[in-house]
């Protein structure tokens, strides 16, 4: 009963009661106090009877505390709702427990809460730190909130109705984060599209940042509890380094840094190396590397402001749009730098301006790497289109110079048609006046042969000279000199023969091959010479059959003669007529040749082979 009396009277004095009505829905900015527990050594039975707190705002910053923070909160229901949320609207402490005082317990009970809390273990399923209170119509109490954690003691603490939770709970600071996570999301997927098109690093540094700004904002917004995974809430603050890093190294590129201050530029590359060193030793102990990261940030944010500047000055004006977008993010987070503190109250615009606005960020430096790229496809089509237009300079120049040749050369080429015929024609004709001439020959020798009693030698004599015309009498009788038909030009050399010599059946097989001109007619010589012998050596012999065989094989001319006659005389090889003389003359004219002449089981074979 005494403890109910002091209870009561403690009640009454209290001055900064949070009063509920019906009016509202939601009371924020009203007074409440706070205690520093700095060896975290007091129970709630102490800080009850404790003198010594101070009057804050429910909109609290405190800045970083050692030890443990006591918020008392006073709160008098005027409603007529008895149910209460009570929330910090934050939810990285690691301790956030609410005492209230059970009057017939006559004991304080504690409800306990904190960001390694799995939602569904905590007294309201919220990534917020909130908790339930049941105050019937015109009572009052007092409420104790215990809170510890790692970083900077600030928030901003709000009584709603429970049945207007849900709405406050959609108005609140997790709809910020989720249009932002989409925002960031649409840019990331656009900034990759253009570095598969591109390849360039700009875009590379711009779509890691993006990445890794996604996953930092997931960690910063509580939304990590939505997936247990809370614990590893200071692990991943090392995302803070690299997603830094990446985005010196993206400025470096947009600003040009290297072209313009190369000093600068290798000093900015070595401060992202100590970035990515200090973040992997804060993904191993949060403490104290987390400071060390937040002054890198800081020092690097101050050099790309104090670069963009100096470029800016040299007159590459396209540096404005980032230094304006780089200067209002800096002095945003500078206000929120100021407020976790200590240094200036906690507001609405200090606590999310910079999370806003770091949405917009990735807008407009979208829209700059968006405006470069179509910048340099913009060049890549008046470059195209110049090389197009050269392209088609240079055609007309070359189907000029190409009709122009072409008519030079068909000029040539009619001149050297002109020539050729003339030659076919010269050519024909000294064939027809060698033949003329062999006639005449012929005669001579015939005329001089009746005066001697050996007529036989003159008519052998008179045989090859008309077998030698035959040849000629065919050159100038053929169209066309450079494709000689290999069939007809033996055929007439052996129908010469077959006349003087009705006994003789002749067999030909000639395959198509193309032969130099000179070196047919020493074939025609060759083959006319071994024929005119077999003939001579078995005139008497009524059923000569001479084979005549011409092929190619691998690059090598096959000739080969064959007679059914009696055969080679003896001591053939040591007589040296002048059949034979004539056959190793002409032989030795053909390239690479060799023959032989030698007895078959029916008669003789004449072989010979050359290289064409």
């Amino acid at each position: 009963m005494i403890n109910k009396i002091i209870l009561l009277l403690f009640f009454t004095f209290y001055a900064n009661a949070v009063l509920i009505t019906d009016e509202k829905i939601l009371f924020e900015d009203f007074g409440i106090e706070y205690y520093n527990d700095k060896k975290s050594e007091l129970t709630i039975n102490e800080i009850e009877k404790s003198d010594n707190f101070n009057k804050i705002n429910s909109g609290f910053a405190l800045g970083y505390k050692t030890g443990t923070i006591w918020l008392k909160i006073n709160v008098e229901n005027k409603s007529s709702q008895k149910d209460l949320i009570l929330s910090i609207n934050e939810h990285f402490y690691e301790i956030a427990n609410l005492y209230t005082y059970d009057f017939n317990s006559k004991l304080w009970k504690v409800y306990e809460n904190g960001v390694f809390f799995p939602l569904v273990k905590r007294p309201i399923v919220d990534t917020k730190l909130s908790f339930k209170l049941n105050l019937e119509k015109n009572s009052k109490q007092v409420y104790y909130l215990e809170l510890q954690g790692k970083y900077s003691y600030f928030g901003n603490l709000t009584i709603s109705k429970e049945k207007n939770n849900q709405i406050n709970k959609y108005l609140s600071s997790d709809i910020i984060f989720i249009v932002i996570f989409g925002i960031a999301i649409t840019i990331f997927m656009y900034t990759l599209f253009i570095y598969i098109q591109l390849k360039e690093n700009i875009y590379l540094y711009y779509f890691l940042y993006v990445a890794l700004y996604i996953v930092y904002l997931v960690n910063i917004s509580g939304l990590l509890a939505y997936f247990d995974l809370q614990n590893y809430m200071y692990k991943l603050h090392f995302l803070v380094a690299f997603c830094m890093g990446f985005f010196v190294l993206f400025s470096l590129e947009y600003l040009r840094v290297k072209k313009y201050l190369k000093k600068i530029d290798l000093f900015l590359k070595f401060l992202v190396f100590c970035l990515f060193i200090v973040g992997l030793l804060n993904f191993y102990s949060y403490t104290p590397w987390n400071q060390v990261i937040n002054n890198l940030i800081s020092l690097s944010n101050i050099l790309l402001i104090f670069i963009a500047i100096r470029i800016f000055f040299m007159g590459k004006y396209f540096v404005g749009y980032y230094l304006l977008i780089l200067l209002t993010y800096f002095f945003l987070i500078l206000f929120f730098t100021c407020m976790i503190s200590g240094l200036i109250e906690y507001t609405q615009l200090n606590r999310f301006a910079y999370i806003v606005f770091s949405g917009f960020e990735l807008i407009f430096f979208t829209l700059l790497l968006a405006s470069r790229y179509n910048e340099m496809k913009n060049r890549q089509i008046k470059m195209q289109k110049e090389l197009i237009a050269l392209r088609n300079n240079q055609k007309e120049i070359l189907e000029k110079k190409v009709s122009l040749k072409t008519e030079k050369l068909l000029e040539v080429n009619k001149k050297l048609t002109t020539l050729v015929n003339e030659k076919e024609l010269l050519l024909k004709e000294v064939f027809h006046r060698v033949k003329n001439n062999f006639h005449t020959i012929i005669g001579i020798v015939w005329i001089e042969g009746q005066k001697y009693k050996n007529k036989e030698a003159f008519e052998n004599i008179i045989t090859r000279i008309k077998s030698i015309s035959t040849i000629h009498e065919y050159l100038y009788q053929s169209k066309d000199l450079t494709e000689v038909n290999l069939n007809e030009y033996f055929e007439s050399i052996l129908l010469n023969l077959q006349k003087t010599n009705e006994n003789v059946n002749l067999k030909i097989d000639i395959s198509q091959i193309s032969i130099n001109f000179e070196h047919l007619c020493f074939l025609g010589n060759i083959v006319n010479e071994v024929i005119t012998n077999a003939i001579k050596h078995n005139k008497n012999k009524e059923d000569l059959l001479i084979y005549l065989k011409i092929e190619k094989k691998n690059e090598v001319i096959h000739l080969t003669i064959k007679d059914n006659g009696k055969g080679l005389e003896a001591n053939f090889e040591n007589k040296q007529t002048l059949g034979i003389s004539l056959i190793k003359e002409f032989v030795s004219k053909l390239p690479n040749s060799k023959y032989k002449l030698e007895d078959d089981e029916n008669g003789v074979i004449f072989l010979l082979e050359f290289f064409y």
